[in-house]
């Protein structure tokens, strides 16, 4: 992969930092782009994930989130970019679909705006609002194939048996060409994630309380996949 600088599309603040905090650190200069940083609706209930965070219902819980975000990916050497798109948790079934409609073509628009950087989606191993990313990514595949596209495999997610395999098979089935990526890992690296995850306090200490193996697979390697489409004849 050289040297090139990376545009990491994240579905949620903190999933680029979880599954790619390392790859950031290794390509100074990268972009990470949250799909869904938009604020909640007004008036909107406190969720019990946020509750586990330990926000209370007059906390501006999106704008920590965003600031908590913008200090990880920082400390990485990379910058971040925020669409408006809103969390699944805050949102009605309809409302989360109507949305995923649109994600591609904002997303276009980003990528468009960056020609020389390769770009990592999130393979969608689970949570609708990832899948909706997922799939608007491979779109954006088969629009630009001369651009280098890559999929990572979700931190957390990636524990959910079979998942992985699944998509994997899916993708060959469509049409999709991937390889693996194999990557020295620098003990450098790990420790500049380490250190960026700290800036997620809020939703560090919702993971502890929600996910206990959260904190080993944090940390454990990063998977990432070339990813190219077959033009069918």
């Amino acid at each position: 992969m050289g040297a090139a600088r990376f545009i990491v599309v994240s579905p949620h603040l903190d999933d680029a930092v979880l599954s790619c905090g390392e790859l950031l650190y290794r390509h100074p200069g990268s972009l990470v782009v949250t799909v869904y940083a938009g604020d909640a609706p007004r008036r909107q209930p406190l969720t019990e994930w946020d509750r586990r965070c330990g926000f209370d219902q007059n906390d501006p819980w999106m704008a920590v989130r965003r600031e908590e975000d913008e200090r990880a990916v920082r400390s990485l050497g990379a910058s971040a970019q925020w669409l408006s798109f809103v969390d699944s948790q805050y949102t009605t079934a309809a409302a989360a679909v109507a949305a995923a409609e649109e994600i591609g073509p904002v997303l276009e628009e980003t990528i468009d705006a960056h020609p020389a950087m390769s770009i990592a989606l999130p393979m969608g191993l689970f949570h609708a609002d990832h899948e909706r990313v997922h799939r608007a990514g491979l779109g954006l595949i088969t629009a630009r194939p001369q651009r280098h596209w890559y999929l990572y495999e979700e931190a957390l997610y990636r524990q959910q048996p079979g998942a992985a395999d699944r998509r994997r098979h899916g993708l060959a089935c469509a049409g999709f060409l991937l390889r693996r990526i194999g990557s020295a890992r620098r003990a450098e690296a790990v420790g500049a994630k380490r250190d960026a995850l700290m800036f997620y306090a809020s939703q560090m200490r919702g993971l502890r309380q929600s996910w206990p193996a959260a904190a080993h697979d944090m940390l454990t390697p990063e998977i990432l996949w070339r990813i190219q489409w077959r033009r069918r004849t």
